[in-house]
């Protein structure tokens, strides 16, 4: 069985650079932008979609959230801390000469990781903004091994999981329409709340356990290389036209439900890596820079602050000086990532235990 799908790291490469290029357009420096919502679905449904496919033949019970959520905290928490400590000059002592409730609250809530359950946007953006993503996903992550139990029992076969996925779709279509009708913030109920996400989290993690169902490795003939390579090519394609014209023709589902489709196939299509094109992306650069898109994330915007904040570094510029200046900063993104990814907190964390140990031996 696989562990992992090289293929996909393109679409994260491509996923990250929506995000960077919404963000970076806030600072008034290129008009370039993708649409970061088909971005963030797709980062919750590829881990959804992979945990689903990995965990689907083994055998798990509850009792293993515990090592699983765990392993994820001393892989995330190490550089998200650090970002909290940084961002404490522009968002967090800023509240010490006023309201230290806010910002003590503010604090808190990053420091747990549940500022995506603030329905103030205030308090889910503070510190290090795009941050609220990983609040959400270590939520999921603490749910994933729940998940899965009870979807194994449910999707015992293809027609079962299908069933499964129509029926959360249609809840996902109900709920997007409660919050509407309840007039909402959208913001906060369709893009960032755990609520909104859990329908393509679980609609994606039954796909993978459909995939490694069905799904068999074998050798590629020619004839068929060429039927998935043009599968492969219509697939960009159709990811191209939906990022352009999807948001406009079904607004109210634009944060996260049209984009289930064209993920989906992306999943399944390219997780298969028999075609040409998924072979071409396959290729260790892209894999390589596909596995830093995540500390990439957490440090872009702290590294935007700081390059923005040099004097007059916007005025006069060409836009091919802000082309330039574009990719030095998604170059320092990179390798600041490829830096922290090559940092071993384990000895950080096994002191901390023994610390914790040693104390409760004295008790």
């Amino acid at each position: 069985m696989k562990k992992y799908f090289n293929s996909l790291s393109f679409f994260r490469i491509l996923a990250f650079l929506s995000v960077f290029l919404l963000h970076l357009s806030s600072y008034n420096t290129t008009s370039i932008e993708l649409n970061a919502a088909w971005a963030v679905s797709f980062f919750f449904m590829v881990s959804a979609f992979l945990y689903g496919y990995k965990f689907y033949d083994k055998k798990i019970k509850l009792s293993d959230t515990k090592s699983f959520i765990v392993n994820k905290i001393k892989k995330i928490y190490p550089l998200y801390f650090i970002m909290i400590i940084l961002f404490l000059p522009w968002e967090g002592f800023l509240h010490l000469g006023g309201d230290a409730v806010t910002f003590f609250t503010k604090l808190f809530l990053q420091l747990t990781m549940t500022q995506c359950f603030a329905v103030n946007l205030d308090y889910t953006y503070s510190f290090n903004a795009p941050a609220w993503f990983i609040s959400t996903f270590m939520f999921f992550m603490l749910l994933t091994i729940p998940f899965c139990i009870l979807l194994k029992k449910i999707v015992k076969n293809r027609k079962r999981g299908i069933i499964a996925i129509l029926i959360i779709t249609i809840l996902d279509i109900l709920y997007i329409n409660l919050v509407f009708k309840l007039n909402l913030s959208r913001t906060t109920f369709l893009y960032v709340f755990p609520t909104c996400r859990v329908f393509e989290f679980l609609i994606a993690m039954i796909t993978g356990m459909l995939f490694r169902q069905t799904y068999k490795e074998k050798e590629a003939t020619k004839k068929r290389k060429i039927v998935f390579t043009i599968l492969e090519v219509a697939t960009m394609a159709l990811l191209i036209l939906s990022i352009k014209y999807l948001p406009g023709w079904f607004p109210r589902y634009s944060n996260s439900f049209i984009w289930l489709i064209p993920n989906i196939i992306i999943l399944l299509l390219f997780s298969c890596e028999t075609g040409y094109l998924s072979k071409l992306l396959s290729i260790k650069p892209i894999v390589y820079l596909g596995n830093l898109t995540f500390p990439a994330y957490i440090l872009h915007q702290f590294i935007f602050i700081n390059y923005y904040t040099i004097p007059a570094i916007n005025d006069g510029m060409t836009d091919r000086g802000k082309l330039i200046s574009l990719l030095f900063i998604l170059f320092v993104c990179f390798f600041l990532a490829s830096v922290v990814n090559k940092i071993n907190f384990n000895p950080t964390f096994e002191f901390i235990g023994n610390i914790f140990r040693r104390k409760k031996k004295k008790r």
